[in-house]
């Protein structure tokens, strides 16, 4: 929305927008802002970043405390997830934007690692779930139904009919 709203506003005139120099996108944000809608604009960006950023933080850290479920149960686990939650909105108040892109690409770096773990891990079962699915297409099932029992292992399966 950032750059939509910035692009909309300059309507194609690029050299007006290097001519301002800003070079960062919140203090430009701000300056279009500011231009459209007046002086309470820097607040309202201020607001809706704020949302935004804090919304976004308490979905991912459900997300990753939920995932973390599915790795183990371990209360260490978690707690370290807590920590590294607290460091991540710590250093990347200190260190500024420009840390908190490094301290971000690492970060998903690691959760990337760690879903092809798990994806590597999960494969067999896609695997084993496909084979049933096309031999139940074979049988001339218009809509398969999938059953856990088409698995080798069923432990923790809790979405599908038996």
């Amino acid at each position: 929305m950032t750059a939509l709203i910035i692009l909309c506003y300059f309507n194609g005139n690029y050299d007006a927008m290097m001519g301002l120099g800003i070079e960062d996108s919140m203090p430009l944000l701000q300056h279009v802002m500011g231009a459209t809608i007046g002086g309470f604009a820097p607040t309202l960006v201020f607001f809706f970043m704020f949302l935004f950023a804090i919304t976004c933080f308490m979905g991912d850290y459900v997300i990753g405390e939920n995932n973390l479920k599915f790795i183990t149960e371990d209360i260490r686990a978690k707690i370290g997830l807590v920590l590294v939650t607290i460091s991540v909105v710590f250093f990347a108040a200190y260190f500024g934007s420009d840390g908190l892109y490094a301290i971000m690409d690492v970060m998903l770096a690691i959760c990337g690692i760690v879903n092809c773990i798990v994806m590597f891990k999960l494969g067999k079962y896609a695997y084993e779930a496909f084979v049933d699915y096309n031999r139940q297409k074979k049988e001339g099932i218009e809509n398969p139904v999938f059953h856990k029992s088409a698995l080798s292992d069923s432990t923790g399966v809790t979405e599908w009919d038996d």
